[in-house]
């Protein structure tokens, strides 16, 4: 340990300990400037994940069309939606997924996403009587064209 002329003392260990100590006293100020910043900033707010994307299915004889909407400047990835079918006795097929628009993401390289409504198509192997209802869960997961990704989501 250096004893310094002002009578402040430092360690040779920890050299780097002045700007951490630094920083965490600029922390409180810095941090409503950064909020503030945001909301001034002309990007629009983000939308709830379930206002950003919607779902609705509607049984159409032997299948189910799923209607997936995206919000403007948001996405789905193609390859992360999931059907399962949540009903005792209503067994499903796998889901005729329409082809995406590529997207060069910069986690997981070339994608094809879904923008505005895209039609899903759900057969049902095994269904139960006209009328009767049964549950279909979605798993998803999109982004936002400002660079924010939701977590997958489920929903039913």
């Amino acid at each position: 340990m250096t004893r310094h002329h002002d009578g402040y003392s430092t360690s040779r260990r920890w050299p780097c300990a002045g700007p951490i100590v630094l920083w965490l006293c600029l922390l409180p100020i810095l941090a409503p400037l950064i909020a503030w910043s945001q909301v001034l900033s002309d990007d629009p707010p983000l939308l709830a994940v379930e206002d950003a994307f919607r779902f609705t299915a509607v049984p159409r004889g032997p299948l189910v069309r799923i209607q997936a909407h995206a919000q403007d400047g948001y996405y789905l990835y193609r390859d992360r939606i999931r059907l399962e079918s949540r009903t005792s006795g209503v067994e499903i097929g796998d889901a005729l997924l329409p082809p995406g628009q590529s997207k060069e993401d910069p986690l997981f390289g070339r994608v094809q996403v879904y923008r505005g409504q895209t039609l899903i198509d759900l057969p049902l192997r095994k269904a139960l009587p006209p009328g009767t209802p049964f549950e279909i869960a979605i798993t998803s997961q999109g982004c936002a064209d400002l660079g924010v990704c939701y977590p997958p989501e489920t929903r039913i």
